[in-house]
């Protein structure tokens, strides 16, 4: 039977948006609402974030206030304690990996389900996304630190498997094709992170050819073409590299 169309669910208005993100930025409550333990010296990361919100809410235009908006709803998630804000990355705390990362492998599906296995299964894991509006932190130094306060996480969550994250800039050929990229994935996968092929759109062909005049004309010849990847980094492997590097600090 069709839907009546008065019956279907209306997308609030731009106003009503407005006003739903300026109620819900505040810093208390977005620290108090996370869905995980959050140590205590992470927890004043979301005053900067939850502050350039607030100020967001009162002069952003209407357009921005939508659900098909990706900034908007990474903002309200924020406010919402789903996402942590993590500099140029944003953390998601209660995710999961896709099981249809088993259906893409072109071989060796035995060793896939081993990692798996031995690593806790599909989920709870932390997800991570970049913010492109925050990219001070998108640097090797900047990634460390963010990894070292997702270990921070794993360290209070025990049933937290690791971290995962998936985009065109994991694709192994871009050691060679892109080598300022590589630390992305050298670092993890020195440390026992596992790569997974994913599923390429053409949003994730439009974004690795987006600021690269290398990539494009690789991509042009023929001799490139982008694919997505998910990386995920296990607890124990994560938590081994993250204790190893504060010895070596003290």
């Amino acid at each position: 039977m069709p839907i009546d169309s008065d019956d279907r669910r209306r997308e609030p208005s731009p106003s009503e948006l407005r006003a739903l993100l300026r109620e819900s930025a505040d810093t208390c409550s977005a620290r108090t609402s996370v869905p995980i333990v959050l140590p205590a010296t992470l927890t004043r990361d979301y005053a900067k974030p939850i502050a350039r919100i607030r100020a967001l809410a009162e002069t952003a235009p209407d357009v921005f206030f939508s659900l098909d908006n990706d900034l908007f709803v990474k903002d309200l998630a924020v406010c919402f304690g789903q996402l942590y804000p993590g500099g140029a990355r944003l953390v998601d705390l209660r995710a999961g990996l896709p099981r249809r990362l088993l259906l893409s492998q072109r071989f060796g599906t035995p060793t896939v389900l081993r990692f798996f296995w031995t690593g806790g299964g599909f989920a709870p894991w932390l997800e991570t996304h970049v913010d492109p509006r925050d990219l001070s932190e998108f640097s090797e130094s900047g990634l460390t630190r963010m990894y070292l306060r997702v270990a921070a996480m794993l360290e209070v969550n025990p049933n937290v498997l690791g971290v995962f994250g998936g985009s065109w800039f994991y694709d192994p050929c871009l050691e060679t094709l892109s080598p300022h990229l590589a630390y992305l994935q050298q670092l993890p996968r020195a440390h026992g992170a596992r790569l997974f092929r994913g599923p390429t759109t053409a949003g994730t062909v439009a974004s690795a050819l987006l600021k690269s005049q290398r990539r494009r004309q690789a991509y042009e010849s023929g001799a490139y073409r982008p694919q997505s990847y998910f990386l995920a980094w296990p607890r124990r492997a994560m938590l081994t590299w993250a204790h190893a590097r504060a010895v070596t600090a003290s």
